[in-house]
């Protein structure tokens, strides 16, 4: 038998709303929240760095996608409210983000 709270109901501790936060993280995101919260509010260009010392290729058309990725995935968890921009041009994790990557599935 499942200890998962059903549908649209919160099970002790808020355990379905835990879970419905961790559901939306992607690879991607999950990546992008745990390097804010280990590095602390980033730029973008700085993700991108961060990201392709992670997932190192040779590959030129990789190369060029990765800034576009990132954007998107900020663009996202900006939207998740899972992140928020700061006046300095930089992204930080929010506490509703740092909620979503402690939760394990």
């Amino acid at each position: 038998m499942s200890a998962r709270a059903p549908r649209g109901g919160a099970g002790p501790n808020g355990f379905a709303h835990f879970e419905t936060l961790a559901r939306r993280l992607t690879p991607s995101r999950r990546r992008t929240l745990r390097a804010l919260a280990d590095h602390g509010p980033l730029s973008p260009d700085q993700l991108v760095d961060l990201w392709l010392l992670e997932q190192p290729s040779t590959s030129p058309s990789y190369l060029r996608t990765v800034p576009r990725m990132v954007n998107e995935t900020l663009w996202k968890l900006t939207n998740l409210g899972y992140i928020s921009p700061t006046p300095e041009g930089t992204h930080q994790i929010t506490a509703l983000g740092t909620a979503a990557i402690a939760y394990r599935a």
